[in-house]
């Protein structure tokens, strides 16, 4: 696509009506890949060249409004949206008069508007006036017609007139399968959205019939790992969930579990940070269901208790994960005929994540599965040949398995893995307050596990622990001890119960318990934790694969201390940010002068450490290092509040999507601010900072393209590092 625009800029100059058209292709496929911002503006660009070109009455006008007004909707904004959808109906209307298939689209788009706004009274005439635009043009038997009626029992089940909902896919169904038989992809998706409504209704017999329908047609045109295979997986673990039938909801919730786990693994390697947020957080409900499936249904399943772990041992702390391994950051490290073969995989995974994501299209079926399995092989190919070269590599792509990760556990330890969890009941379909629960995991033999309980009264304790430890006072110092006795005894008494003579605690924190510092937490016996045992941190116990691979320090320990912030004096005395200034705007810091004699005490441990002070402890200096043996930095840390959270999807939004016409899943579109942006350290410069540069603001998002592969420690020693909201899920 960028190949077809340069030519056709060169060729025909940026304001050519063609031009707009590549340009609108370029756009649609970052729209596709959900990368909105991207598609924003290129479909801005391509519209304001066709209103030039040719005119505000064009048809080739209206499809670009039309298009424009796709990601202001997917992204909540539905004011401009609106507006434009009704602008590109309008020009429509003009053109191909009220009952033209192009009229009907936009009446149809404006439709899912409202339908999306929870505008029901608006949304439903104009389903209803699409569908017999539709019914007109191309008559009953038409596949636009049985999609029109499928968008319109979507409306009717979303508002839970399951009846009417019914009748509609049934009537979309019948179509759908004299056009295309039985056994085609796009007729399961109608198949689906039938079996979602006997769900709704309680009907779970027929729900069931119908899921191992779709999932019987899915795995023999599109394969087990194709993401609509996944999704009705977990449709027919739901039904079984709610019938009691927790051997087979454990059975499917597994199954489900490693096909998603192939699809994620495959495009967390791709875009940008801001998408694989958006992208885990579309599945973040499913570890919730498993955990509840093993903790609240079948606690006494060997299996559910194996599921479960392993799904907080593949998903905790994986949006950091995927920040981390950016093929980007790779490719810097890599010798020069890896990164060709690095390039090509990005390449060969983004058409099979546009593919996945696209469905047939006008594609035959025939042909649609010859390229998902060509560049299967392609990607499994290409994959083994860098595997061979880089262990760096070998890391982002092997297997998550608890079997992997237990074999990897050092024999005199054990993995403390904790994990924050909203209880889920699978016949209300309701969410409870969450809950804390830990699994214990050893070289060999059974998991061990206990629920630790309502979250909120241990993230109260460790609150009200962190502030007694940040005040100074001695009257306050005095009710640290107690205070740590009684979060031990929520928190660590019952694991070292199950733990027995094991000393050595590999300990994967969640939620809150991030903040917890577990060594000074007091034993029954009055003891701190650190007299008695000696405790490692894990993001996961995910971290053990990634550890067990040897890699060499590059470069001598690096010790980075009191930076050269800039005065004060020098820095503007607006007291908050003006409109349109970046988040750190209000940021300001005090330069930390004995920081510098830190650095030099640590200099007569390490007699070759390098020593970066004032102006030389700079954002420049840290992203040239080449993996130090030792990184230790001494300077300001900084935590900014999260402006609005998004709102988390229920399971049946998510769990049990119903499906568009066009094959693709309908998930909620969740606004998602990259959390690693909200934190960071203070450098060289930092006071200095102008309105097109943050240079000496160092966030976490900044550190993902360090190279400390090799490192072996990494020190912050700095005011607020470790403090903060936490999310749950984050490790």
């Amino acid at each position: 696509y960028i190949e077809a625009l340069e030519i056709r800029r060169k060729a025909l100059g940026d304001n050519d009506s063609d031009t707009a058209t590549s340009i609108n292709n370029l756009a649609t496929l970052y729209y596709n890949k959900g990368d909105y911002t991207k598609a924003e503006s290129l479909y801005i660009e391509a519209l304001e060249i066709r209103r030039k070109a040719l005119g505000d009455n064009h048809s080739d006008t209206a499809t670009s409004i039309n298009n424009l007004a796709t990601p202001y909707n997917n992204k909540g904004d539905y004011s401009k949206a609106e507006s434009l959808h009704i602008e590109a109906l309008d020009i429509r209307r003009k053109i191909f008069g009220d009952n033209h298939p192009d009229t009907a689209q936009s009446i149809n788009n404006l439709a899912t508007l409202y339908n999306n706004k929870g505008d029901y009274s608006k949304a439903e005439p104009l389903y209803i006036q699409a569908l017999e635009i539709y019914r007109k043009t191309f008559g009953d038997n038409h596949l636009d017609t049985a999609v029109s009626i499928n968008n319109l029992a979507n409306f009717y089940n979303n508002k839970g007139d399951y009846s009417k909902a019914e009748s509609l896919y049934i009537q979309a169904l019948d179509i759908r399968r004299k056009i295309l038989g039985d056994n085609h992809p796009d007729t399961a998706t109608f198949i689906n959205n039938l079996a979602y409504v006997y769900f709704n209704e309680g009907d779970y017999s027929k729900a069931e019939s119908l899921y191992i329908q779709v999932l019987d047609i899915y795995r023999k045109t599109l394969g087990s790992n194709y993401p609509n295979t996944a999704t009705s997986i977990n449709s027919l673990a739901a039904v079984y969930s709610s019938k009691g039938d927790y051997e087979k909801a454990v059975k499917y919730s597994q199954e489900a579990s490693d096909a998603r786990e192939v699809e994620l693994t495959r495009n967390l390697s791709l875009g940008s940070e801001r998408q694989k947020q958006l992208y885990l957080q579309l599945y973040a409900h499913e570890t919730d269901i498993t955990v509840s499936l093993h903790v609240q249904s079948a606690p006494t399943n060997p299996l559910a208790k194996q599921l479960a772990l392993t799904q907080i041992l593949r998903r905790k702390g994986r949006s950091i994960d995927a920040v981390n391994q950016s093929v980007e950051a790779l490719r810097k490290r890599s010798k020069p005929e890896d990164v060709a073969l690095l390039d090509e995989l990005s390449g060969k995974k983004a058409l099979f994540s546009n593919l996945s994501i696209q469905g047939l299209g006008k594609r035959s079926l025939e042909d649609y599965q010859k390229q998902i399995k060509t560049l299967q092989d392609e990607i499994e190919k290409l994959e083994y040949k860098i595997s061979e070269s880089s262990a760096e590599f070998r890391t982002q792509v092997q297997p998550i398995t608890l079997q992997a990760v237990q074999q990897v556990v050092p024999t005199d330890s054990t993995l403390v893995e904790f994990a924050s969890y909203r209880p889920y009941d699978s016949k209300t379909r309701k969410y409870a307050e969450s809950r804390y629960v830990v699994y214990l995991l050893n070289n060999q033999g059974e998991i061990d596990w206990v629920d630790l309980g309502d979250a909120e009264a241990i993230d109260e304790l460790v609150a009200e622990l962190r502030g007694k430890l940040r005040n100074s006072k001695s009257s306050v110092l005095r009710e640290i001890k107690p205070l740590s006795r009684k979060l031990d005894k929520l928190v660590m008494e019952p694991v070292r119960k199950l733990a027995g003579k094991g000393k050595w605690l590999l300990i994967a924190p969640d939620g809150t318990l991030n903040l917890v510092p577990f060594a000074a937490l007091v034993d029954e016996n009055g003891k701190f934790l650190l007299e008695n045992n000696s405790i490692s941190y894990l993001t996961s116990g995910r971290d053990l694969l990634r550890l067990k691979i040897k890699i060499e320090s590059k470069q001598q320990p690096v010790i980075l201390a009191d930076p050269d912030f800039g005065t004060l004096s020098q820095v503007s005395k607006t007291s908050s940010p003006k409109e349109g200034e970046t988040i750190f705007a209000s940021l300001k810091f005090k330069r930390l002068a004995a920081t510098e004699l830190e650095a030099k005490a640590i200099k007569t441990l390490f007699p070759n450490a390098e020593m970066l002070l004032q102006k030389q402890a700079s954002e420049e200096a840290l992203t040239k290092l080449n993996a130090p043996s030792i990184l230790h930095i001494a300077t300001h840390g900084f935590f900014l509040q999260e402006k609005a959270a998004p709102v988390p999807p229920t399971p049946d939004e998510q769990r049990l999507a119903t499906f568009e016409g066009t094959g693709r899943a309908t998930l909620l579109n969740i606004k998602v601010e990259n959390p690693l942006l909200r934190s960071g350290l203070a450098l060289s410069g930092a006071n200095l900072r102008t309105d097109d540069k943050e240079q000496g603001i160092f966030t976490a998002l900044k550190t993902t393209g360090l190279n400390l592969w090799g490192t072996k420690v990494v020190v912050l020693s700095a005011c607020d590092t470790g403090v903060g909201e936490v999310k749950t899920g984050d490790g």
